[in-house]
C-alpha cells in the first residue's frame, strides 16, 4: 500500500491543512498551544518538528484530508458516469451493461506468441471468426453494423483469423464493444481480452470517452474479460440482483 505522506513535507500538509480549515477550526480539532495562541506557520512547524505525538495528530489529520478528497472524487466520478449513462439509448434487458471509466487510460495487453493483431476493418477476417463459432454474416447483418471508423480489432495466426471485436456507434455519444469472438480451436489464449484491449485503446486514442460493453449474464467468462480490463458495472436497481450474482461467480 502507497504511503499517504510519502513524498509530503511537514510544511506542505500543514498549509494544506490550513488552507483548508483555517487556524480556529484547526486548534478544535488538534488543541495545542501553537493553534490556539498566535498560530503561524513557522510556530507550529517549530513546535510540530520536536514533538512527535503533536505531529502525529496532525499527520493523521491530514491522511483523513486526503480520504474525504478521494471519496469525493470517486463519488462526483460515478455521479457523472451514471449522469453520461442516461444518454445511453439502447440497454437491452437481457444483458448486463458495463462502462469504461472516464479518463482511466487504455489497457495494456499482450499479443500471444504466433498471432498478430491489427485494428481497422477487416471484413473477411471478422466473417470468418463469426462463423467459426456458427453465425453467419448475411448482407443484411453488415447493412446493420454502424462501426465507428476503425472500428474492429483482429487476431491472426498462420492459419487465419482467430478472434475479432468490434465498436458500433450507439447514439451520438456512444461506443459499443461487441461482436467478440474467438474460433473454438484458439480458445484458451487470452485472445478474446487482446482484441478488446487494442479496441478500447484505439478508440480512446480516438478521442471516444463513452465506451460501453454488454452481454448475457450466462457469458461469465466475457463479462470476467470486461471487468480484468477495467470496465465497471452499470448497476441499475432492477439488474443489482443479477449482479450480484455474476460477482459472487467471480469472485
Amino acid at each position: 500500500m502507497t504511503d499517504p505522506l510519502h513524498g509530503v513535507t511537514l510544511k506542505t500538509l500543514l498549509q494544506e491543512l490550513v488552507d483548508r480549515h483555517g487556524w480556529d477550526v484547526l486548534g478544535q480539532l488538534i488543541p495545542i498551544r501553537c493553534f490556539l495562541r498566535d498560530p503561524s506557520l513557522t510556530s507550529s512547524l517549530r513546535f510540530l518538528r520536536k514533538t512527535p505525538w503533536a505531529r502525529g495528530k496532525v499527520e493523521a489529520l491530514y491522511i483523513r484530508h486526503l480520504n474525504q478528497i478521494e471519496r469525493k472524487r470517486a463519488r462526483n466520478q460515478r455521479r457523472a458516469e451514471r449522469r453520461a449513462f442516461a444518454s445511453l439509448p439502447v440497454e437491452r434487458s437481457e444483458t448486463l451493461a458495463l462502462t469504461w471509466p472516464g479518463g482511466a487510460p487504455g489497457p495494456d495487453y499482450e499479443v500471444p506468441p504466433g498471432f498478430t493483431l491489427e485494428v481497422g476493418v477487416d471484413r473477411e477476417g471478422f466473417a470468418a471468426v463469426q462463423q467459426a463459432i456458427g453465425f453467419e454474416i448475411t448482407d443484411p447483418i453488415w447493412a446493420r453494423l454502424d462501426l465507428v471508423p476503425g472500428g474492429m480489432a483482429v487476431a491472426h495466426d498462420e492459419e487465419g483469423a482467430s478472434a475479432v471485436a468490434c465498436a458500433e456507434r450507439r447514439g451520438e455519444d456512444w461506443v459499443e464493444i461487441g461482436w467478440v469472438a474467438v474460433a473454438p480451436a484458439k480458445r484458451g489464449r487470452g485472445l478474446g481480452r487482446a482484441v478488446c484491449a487494442a479496441l478500447i485503446a484505439r478508440l480512446l486514442e480516438d478521442g471516444h470517452r463513452h465506451i460501453v460493453g454488454s452481454t448475457q449474464d450466462e457469458r461469465i467468462h466475457a463479462l470476467g474479460i470486461y471487468l480484468g480490463l477495467g470496465f465497471r458495472p452499470v448497476e441499475r436497481p432492477e439488474k443489482r440482483e443479477r449482479w450480484a450474482a455474476v460477482l459472487a461467480i467471480l469472485a
